[in-house]
């Protein structure tokens, strides 16, 4: 019976040893970029109980739109990005039990992007979904959850190749294991976790102050498109979401210069929303100085067609924040200490930042 016992405790041993090497090896390889949403989640998950009111959970548009610090700099309350680049909507349930892990917000922002996309192609899928997953708390009941939900959603669609992707999600090590060997591999920026030190907002030297000038676009009266059944099932189930949790819910379309398909889905997402009993807001590209307009130069304020440049983003910040100040019961902070430790300075530092790398 010892040696019997012995045996057990060696596999027990050995196979806690091979976990620990591939929660290691998890984090050690994962996707490119990733280290950039890591920050951001990893930010999140460590700020003060308390010191957040509101989420904008999204795709890129929450990031490069929204500005949390020049917002808490001028009103006091503070709302972060819980984003992804093209997060895909049928992940964004997912992200609101993200936010409520770790925050109580009061307000919940969605951006309405992540509804628009297609969802054929399996490989294009999958990478939009790693990107949250990978941000995420390793041992996060919220993301192994999102890793079934991701594979489960890749598989509907019967792509050949991934309907085996589920461990793989668990484990990126077994997806990510041969990056060693790439050039611009870096342990720099995959061991352990990095906070973001801008409040959330994305800062890039090449983007941040790239203009590239727009068309603007006309568009059919009363244009309406079918959305992807996918995203169109996402949509319900997040509306479902806030009913069930009672949240406090805003859906946000930002300024871009959407493709007919694209807008017409966005209408339809909206005729939804009204449907449904659900607010949103819609900012239009004007001078005309209504509280929805941003007074967005389509010549100097994007670095692509969906996307502002950081001067873009104070004009966009600076509109949407005193419309959320005029309807939204958003306490001011700034003179609470314990907000004060956390948020004092970072407008100063992102300010700094843009003065340093836009000459």
């Amino acid at each position: 019976m010892k040696a019997k016992a012995k045996v057990i405790i060696r596999c027990i041993v050995f196979f806690l040893i091979v976990f620990a090497l591939l929660v290691v090896l998890s984090d050690l390889f994962e996707g490119k970029n990733s280290h950039v949403y890591d920050k951001r989640l990893y930010t999140y998950r460590t700020l003060p109980k308390g010191t957040v009111d509101g989420v904008f959970i999204g795709t890129s548009a929450a990031d490069r739109f929204w500005i949390t610090s020049r917002a808490y700099e001028d009103y006091g309350y503070v709302i972060y990005p819980l984003s992804t680049d093209a997060l895909p909507g049928w992940m964004y349930t997912t992200v609101i039990d993200e936010a409520l892990t770790y925050q109580d917000p009061e307000l919940f922002l969605f951006d309405v992007r992540g509804f628009i996309q297609s969802n054929y192609k399996g490989s294009v899928m999958d990478a939009r979904a790693r990107r949250l997953l990978n941000s995420m708390d390793f041992f996060s009941i919220n993301r192994i959850k999102g890793c079934f939900k991701a594979a489960k959603t890749i598989r509907s669609i019967n792509y050949p190749g991934y309907d085996d992707w589920g461990l793989t999600y668990l484990f990126p090590f077994i997806k990510y294991h041969s990056i060693w060997s790439e050039d611009d591999y870096s342990f720099d920026n995959h061991i352990g976790s990095l906070p973001h030190v801008y409040g959330g907002f994305f800062t890039s030297k090449s983007l941040s102050f790239k203009a590239e000038p727009q068309e603007p676009v006309e568009y059919p009266v009363g244009l309406i498109e079918d959305l992807d059944p996918i995203a169109e099932e996402a949509l319900y189930e997040v509306i479902d979401y806030i009913k069930k949790k009672d949240l406090n819910a805003l859906f946000v379309v930002s300024p871009k210069f959407f493709p007919e398909l694209e807008m017409g889905r966005v209408n339809n997402i909206l005729s939804i929303l009204d449907t449904n009993g659900i607010d949103y807001v819609t900012f239009e590209l004007s001078d005309a100085g209504h509280e929805l307009a941003v007074d967005l130069d389509p010549q100097t304020d994007f670095y692509d067609e969906g996307h502002v440049n950081a001067g873009g983003a104070k004009k966009f910040t600076d509109v949407f924040a005193a419309y959320l100040d005029k309807y939204y019961d958003l306490p001011d902070h700034r003179e609470d200490p314990t907000f004060k430790e956390v948020w004092n300075g970072v407008n100063k530092r992102l300010n700094s930042w843009i003065k340093k790398n836009s000459k």
